[in-house]
Order: C-alpha cells, then structure tokens, then sequence
C-alpha cells in the first residue's frame, strides 16, 4: 500500500528524515510541551484557541501565564503568542485591558498577536521551540482538556486528545505557518491587537523557502493544512488551502485493511467528495473500520445525526464511545457508575502505516472555513505503536490484566479477530451500564439517540445568551469609559 500525499498548490510537501512521537492526552503532552518551553534557549513561538491563561500546568504547579511571563525574561529569547480573538465561550484570553494589565503586572516579556477569522475559528494548536522542536495536535490549554490516560473515573470532564512531538526537517513548516499568521494577524493594528500596547511588536523576517535542519530521524512527515479562503493575507494562500482534507482522502481510498479514527465530530459536507463518504466506499471494499466519538457531544450533535445513521448499520463500520465505570454506594448497596470520556481526539491510523493528528476535526468547519493543522506521518512502526498504546489504553490492558482476548487485539496483528471482539466488548458493557456492573473495559456502542436531543443544545444556546449579556454589559461600560476620557 501507498498512501499518498496532499498535493495542492499551495501545500507542503512530505520531508524525509524526520522524528515523530505521539503523546497520548493532555497530562503527558504537557509535561513535554512545557518541559521544552521552560528549557528553551532562544526562541518560544506557540499558538492559542480557548486557553485558560490561570490554569495551572501539571506537574508544574504554575499557571500558563506565570510560565510564559517567566520563560519570556530570559535574555535573547524570543517569545511569540498568536491568539485568537475567538468572542467564545471557553476562552479567556482575547486580548482585554485587564489582559494587557495581568502582561504587565507579571513582567511579561512575550510578543503577543491577537488573530480572528471572519469565516470561523483560528483552531491550531502549535508549538515551536528553539527553532528545532514543534508540537502539533488538538489539545486547548484548559483543565476541562488536559487529563491524564487514567481518567479519573469520578473526575467531572474526562477527556481524551492527543500531540505529537516533531523533528527534523518539517518543523520549518510549522515555522513558516507561524510566520504567514503573524505577519498577517487581523487585529495587529487594532487598541489591545497587540502585546505591548505601546511598542507593538513588528513582523517577522521572510521564512526559510527551504529546510535547513540537520537529518534527524527516517520518517517521513507531511504538514498539512485547512487555510480558508481570506484567512491569511499572503497571496501563495489567496484561493486557501485544504490539505488535510485531500490526506484524510488519500488514506481512505488507499486502506486495504482497517482505518481507525478517532474525533469529536462526525459531519461534513454531502457529496461524492466527502469524507465520511468515501469512509463508507471503503467499508464496501471489506475495510474495518473502527470509529470512536464523544458519548456526551455538544450542540453540534445535531449536524451528525443523519452522516451517523448512513454509517451504524454497515457491517464494516462500528461506532463507539469511552467511559469509565466506578463503585459507587449512593444507593446503599454496591453498584456501578458510568463516567462518559470527551473524545476531543483528532486520530486517523491507516493500516498500521500512516496516522495523521492534529487540530482538524471530521467537520465541514475543521475541513472547509477553520483554520487548522496536521501532521501526516508515514511511520510503520509508529503507527502500529500508536494503535496498540490507544487500545491499550480503551482496553485497560495492563501487565496484570494480559487476557487471551486483549493478547490477541492488541499485541497480535489480527484486525479482522479485533474488529469481532470490539463489537462483544461494547455490547457487554452497554448491558453492564444498564445494570450497573462493573465494565470490563472502557468500550461502549455509541448512543445514536443521544445525537438526536436538544438537551445539550438549549444549554449551550443559554451560555451563548448569559455571555451574550456579559458582553453587551461590557460594550456600554467601555463606551461610558471613552465618554469619560474625552470630559
């Protein structure tokens, strides 16, 4: 089998030489990530989408802006921010007077952009140190999305996503996305657009047009990209770039044996072209298709109601979703409850050959009008590696738990025997939730009914209107504010 690469215009190419390593959720990708910021010698840049600025880092015990305020005095260092002026709910860092106060109170000394997106959201989560190390994946700087593998079986949000640590020669690509965002930054200009306020930083200098890093591995990695139409002011990117899109593409149509995804979302656009289209085409060829997605979605649900019931029943595909089950007492008697994992995720492994992780979901928005980031990793090892450290993690196999069966649909490469026995685990465990057992593991059949309610969506609609308020409250008191600096 070959996979083969985006090859758009406007795209990447795939740079030999390089290494990959892929952190499973948010804990262990942050104590990498954070690890590498603090040693850093002469250069932090990183981007930001629905940060927590005050959350404090496990295992450092400092908040996200203490360790940037601190790592950014080093001497002849270069810490860079672009933030997205995202208006969300979740977000907490949008560039405000009491932000730009908090900057200077700490002493901070990072260059900071404030970034919007008039089609959608600036959804990349990047991070590049020393010029040498770059961190892509889907993980927002937050509590309710950094968890450790274990998820704390009683802990109110667990959720599941991942990183991946590149070296090598794609890093300069990381790098020269950054450089188009910076440079281009639609709010640089603008009161509180940039840190600091009265000395805005400048743009950066032309971007290497060719890699310069030293070999440093022998995997092949693609960056690849969704840049709509607009959303970057260079003209190589006037028409966008959709790149992930077309590798999530090749992957299908080249699969012979199984593809396994993992994602928050599940909707696209209907047409031949689609994703999740072309994901039933391959089905039809006899690939395996394993599909993992959030049991407790948000609003969005509603959008993958309809791709999910074109899916269910297909004798190739099986959806499903994670939980962790854990004695509980509240009734008097010993019983079991269930905690739904978020799969905030964006995982696809193709055949044990290829896997692809970044910030782009399986969404019309993450695949069209968002702007995001993968890395396309053609990696044997790694990517056998990578499924059996996930199912590992899904099958709670362990050294003391080495069953037959989780032996032979982890270790052994007996897709078609794990594709079976996935469908009896989730099945058992659906009845063991119904009546309040124990769960064997942390596999259940996705609830198709719970895509279908409103529930969730009227809450969400309520936050957007609380904050709506918050906001509009905010409006008239800056506008009382500049009355009162002009009397």
């Amino acid at each position: 089998m070959s996979i083969l690469p985006a090859k758009e215009s406007p795209c990447y190419p795939p740079r030999e030489n390089n290494i990959a390593v892929p952190y499973i959720d948010g804990v262990l990708a942050m104590e990498h990530i954070f690890n590498a910021i603090l040693k850093a010698q002469s250069s932090v840049w990183l981007t930001m989408c629905y940060a927590k600025i005050h959350y404090k880092i496990p295992p450092f015990n400092k908040s996200i802006i203490n360790i940037i305020s601190e790592v950014s005095r080093k001497e002849n260092l270069d810490f860079r921010i672009l933030a997205w002026r995202s208006k969300a709910i979740g977000d907490d860092f949008e560039g405000t007077k009491e932000d730009f106060r908090k900057l200077k109170n700490l002493d901070c000394k990072a260059k900071i952009r404030w970034d919007s997106n008039k089609l959608g959201c600036h959804h990349q989560k990047i991070f590049v140190v020393d010029n040498k190390i770059a961190f892509v994946g889907g993980i927002n700087m937050s509590e309710d999305f950094i968890d450790c593998s274990a998820h704390d079986r009683k802990k109110p949000h667990p959720t599941h996503d991942l990183f991946c640590e590149v070296r090598g020669p794609a890093v300069m690509d990381v790098i020269h996305n950054f450089v188009q965002r910076w440079n281009g930054a639609t709010e640089k200009n603008k009161k509180y657009g940039s840190f600091p306020q009265d000395n805005r930083p400048g743009n950066l200098s032309d971007y290497p047009q060719q890699p310069t890093h030293e070999k440093e591995g022998d995997i092949k990695i693609q960056v690849t990209r969704t840049i709509p139409q607009g959303a970057y002011e260079d003209e190589y990117l006037k028409k966008g770039e959709y790149s992930i899109r077309e590798s999530y593409l090749n992957a299908i149509k080249s699969a012979q044996k199984y593809i396994y995804l993992e994602n928050q979302y599940f909707f696209d656009k209907e047409s031949h072209h689609s994703v999740i289209r072309e994901l039933i085409y391959a089905a039809y060829r006899e690939v395996k298709i394993f599909i993992i997605l959030p049991g407790n979605p948000d609003f969005t649900k509603l959008f993958s109601r309809e791709f999910l019931r074109e899916v269910k029943n297909h004798p190739n595909i099986y959806v499903y979703t994670l939980a962790t089950s854990y004695e509980d007492n509240r009734k008097g008697k010993v019983i079991y409850s269930y905690n739904d994992i978020y799969v905030h995720a964006k995982i696809f492994i193709v055949d044990d050959e290829w896997y692809s992780i970044g910030s782009a979901n399986i969404s019309y928005q993450s695949l069209r009008t968002d702007s995001e980031m993968n890395v396309a990793v053609w990696d044997p090892n790694g990517a056998k590696k990578l499924r059996q450290d996930l199912w590992k993690e899904h099958l709670e196999y362990s050294d003391t738990n080495r069953i037959q069966y989780n032996q032979e649909v982890i270790i052994d490469n007996r897709i078609e025997k794990a594709f079976e026995q996935w469908w009896l685990f989730a099945r058992a465990n659906r009845y063991n939730r119904k009546t309040e057992a124990r769960a064997e593991n942390r596999l259940l059949p996705l609830n198709i009914n719970k895509y279908t309610s409103f529930k969730k969506g009227f809450g969400y609609i309520k936050g957007i209107y609380e904050k709506s308020k918050k906001r509009l409250s905010g409006m008239f008191g800056s506008l009382i504010e500049k009355v009162r600096e002009h009397t």
